[in-house]
């Protein structure tokens, strides 16, 4: 699994650090925030498949609960996600483009029973046809500061 995340890892840095890098077009930025408004619609609506469908076919998503290689088991353990969460709201804090690779990231958050979780996600969108598809995804959850137990 680290190995899998450092490989990840290292094409996030390598595309933004590079000079081939650059911001997204009008038109991959419209392909890449279409998908992302897909991806929040179709998780707040509780539907894996459809969740499942932006990825490509040898996706892989790297999660805090394990590696799900391929759409059946994006969708699989989408669904386990969804027996925990709802209404996610992702925020774009970083786009750039290198051929027809996007390499995407910001903040998400979900609610869990009366809770807001939060965290950070990054992605790798492939371009595909028309549009795109998402190949890598990842995300982490960011744990609230504990509680301070100093005197006021």
């Amino acid at each position: 699994m680290k190995k899998l995340t450092l490989v990840g890892a290292g094409l996030m840095f390598a595309l933004a650090g590079s000079s081939v890098a650059s911001e997204l077009s009008a038109q991959d930025r419209a392909a890449v925030d279409l998908i992302e408004k897909k991806f929040d619609d179709a998780c707040n609506a509780k539907d894996p498949a459809a969740v499942a469908e932006l990825f490509t076919t040898d996706a892989i998503r790297v999660t805090p609960d394990g590696i799900a290689r391929g759409r059946d088991e994006i969708r699989k353990q989408i669904a386990a996600e969804f027996k925990t969460g709802s209404g996610l709201v992702s925020k774009t804090t970083f786009a750039v483009m290198s051929g027809n690779v996007a390499v995407v990231g910001g903040e998400w958050s979900v609610k869990v029973g009366n809770q807001t979780e939060r965290g950070h996600w990054s992605s790798t969108f492939m371009r595909e046809g028309d549009g795109m598809k998402i190949s890598f995804d990842t995300f982490n959850e960011t744990k609230p500061p504990p509680a301070s137990n100093a005197p006021k």
